[in-house]
């Protein structure tokens, strides 16, 4: 009898192990779960191959995220729902198709080699438009076709039949606008980049710093640029007890730092190197990245730049558009990041947005303008007669593309036909102008941003990081070799910052992550079983060796 009951003790003891072993790691396994089947029954996905835990990790590896899984997964803090919503618009996977347009044909929103077919949206739209148009437009063409006899009689019996016929086809036209105004809804679903606090800032300089991955990843997408097209740019932030700072990474086909340089001619004169007259260069120019900061700019929370973008309006010979807020008061904070002329000294060039409008001797470029300075900033290396430059270094002939202020010295032409030397002359902004830090490094077909500014500044012309508690909009710009004809974001995203952890993070009830406080405290409850079973199956046998 004793030795059944040290048997059941052992039984009851393995059992507790493994429910709670279940508890500890099916938990988990469900909540994966779970995230599938809101995917599945969001988009009716049941029976496609879509109904997968592909759709999010790497085949054959749940541990790993593909790059709409991961995407998924920065948003998951505003509920599965709202973070596959959140993200229907991008396009993780750089294949050309949005997130949205993969799931409805099918296709891995998560592998750029799996792509929908052209033909796909064809039968779709045709079936729709077909049955209705038809009837609708025989009578009103036949009345039409009736005209045609009055004018020449005599090819009425042979005419009537063979033209009626021909308008027929012309509804076939008609599907094919129809669709195409159906995505238009969705850039109104804009990401939501976390800041999260650091005992310690970053260093500035182009490196990423470990500290980088104690914030969550979001991808932004920017698209119809000239030259690049369109790119996922990669944003993380952190945040200090009095700054700010974000990390960015995108992919960019080259490295564009050959902003308009001098070149020597066979005959010795000097030739700016230009494309354009209409301030349009695309072709000898810089990498730029501008980040819009909304004030108080009414509407800009949902639709973004396109609030202050007014791209029908052109000064003469311009070629580009204005920007400019929509209302007087109205004001928005640019932070912009140039490769070649504030790269070098650590700076992005900080300017501002009000609702001027264009004057060629008052408001040469609308509503935007610099911040004030007290010293420094970038200007044109030229002579007074813009026929040659005006400044050498001993660096020169370029690369590099810049001129430090402080290494300047005067043109003396000691150089060979086709010889290039910089066409910009940089320094360092000082005052309200230089207060955001800014160094990017490319490499490997990246560039990595670092940028950082105080959360307050004083300045009526920045953006104030005074209330940690409210969320914050900016729009995103990236220009690839372009003066102007830069890639965007559609919509705005949202900054919030995340509150400081506590000094000791207390234990939640046993929960572990992935499970509900439920889960986790029926898992402690199981290991405190196994244990409280194994020591009764121990002081029974204890008691079985006194006797």
């Amino acid at each position: 009898m004793t030795t059944n009951r040290g048997r059941l003790a052992v039984i009851l003891v393995v059992a507790g192990v493994i429910v709670t072993v279940g508890l500890l790691t099916g938990s988990s396994v469900l909540g994966f779960s779970s995230y599938k089947t809101a995917f599945v029954n969001k988009y009716s996905l049941t029976g496609t191959k879509l109904n997968s835990c592909d759709a999010c990790h790497m085949p054959g590896d749940e541990s790993a995220w593909n790059p709409y899984g991961q995407a998924v997964k920065d948003q998951i803090g505003l509920g599965i729902d709202a973070a596959l919503a959140a993200v229907e618009n991008l396009d993780s996977d750089g294949d050309g198709a949005t997130n949205l347009a993969e799931i409805n044909a099918h296709t891995w929103p998560g592998d750029a080699a799996d792509v929908p077919a052209t033909p796909t949206p064809s039968p779709t739209s045709a079936p729709t438009p077909t049955p209705t148009t038809a009837p609708t437009a025989t009578p009103t063409t036949a009345p039409t076709v009736t005209t045609t006899p009055t004018t020449a009689p005599s090819g009425t019996p042979t005419t009537t039949p063979t033209t009626a016929p021909t308008p027929t086809p012309t509804p076939t036209t008609a599907p094919t606008a129809s669709p195409t105004p159906a995505p238009t809804p969705t850039p109104t679903l804009a990401p939501t980049v976390t800041s999260v606090k650091v005992p310690q800032a970053p260093v500035i300089d182009g490196a990423v710093d470990a500290l980088w991955s104690q914030a969550t990843e979001v991808s932004i997408f920017v698209k119809n640029g000239v030259n690049m097209g369109s790119t996922n740019v990669m944003v993380r932030s952190v945040y200090t007890s009095d700054s700010v700072y974000f990390l960015l990474h995108y992919a960019d086909p080259t490295e564009s730092l050959r902003r308009q340089p001098w070149q020597k001619q066979a005959n010795g004169t000097w030739k700016k190197l230009s494309t354009s007259t209409t301030h349009q260069e695309n072709t000898y120019y810089e990498d730029k990245v501008s980040l819009m900061w909304d004030i108080n700019i009414g509407g800009f929370a949902s639709s973004g730049c396109a609030t202050i973008c007014h791209a029908g309006q052109e000064p003469a010979n311009s070629g580009y558009g204005n920007m400019y807020t929509a209302n007087t008061g109205e004001l928005g904070d640019m932070w912009h990041w140039k490769s070649a002329r504030t790269n070098p000294v650590g700076q992005v060039d900080d300017q501002y947005l009000n609702s001027d409008r264009y004057n060629a001797q008052t408001a040469a470029e609308a509503g935007r303008h610099s911040d004030p300075k007290t010293g420094g900033g970038y200007s044109d290396n030229q002579t007074a007669d813009k026929t040659k430059p005006l400044y050498i270094a001993p660096h020169q002939p370029a690369p590099p593309y810049w001129i430090l202020d402080s290494e300047k010295q005067p043109f003396a032409d000691t150089y060979q036909p086709n010889d290039e030397i910089a066409g910009i002359i940089v320094a360092a902004f000082t005052g309200d102008r230089g207060d955001i830090q800014g160094k990017g490094v490319y490499s490997n077909g990246q560039w990595y941003l670092e940028m950082g500014r105080k959360l307050t500044t004083g300045s009526d012309k920045d953006i104030q990081f005074s209330d940690l508690t409210k969320p914050y909009h900016f729009g995103l710009a990236v220009f690839d070799n372009a003066a102007v004809e830069h890639a965007y974001q559609g919509g705005a995203t949202t900054l919030v910052f995340a509150p400081a952890a506590p000094a000791a993070l207390p234990r939640t009830g046993g929960q572990l992550p992935g499970q509900g406080p439920q889960t986790g405290w029926l898992a402690v409850a199981g290991v405190i079983a196994a244990f409280a079973i194994l020591g009764g199956a121990g002081h029974a046998v204890g008691r079985r060796r006194r006797n």
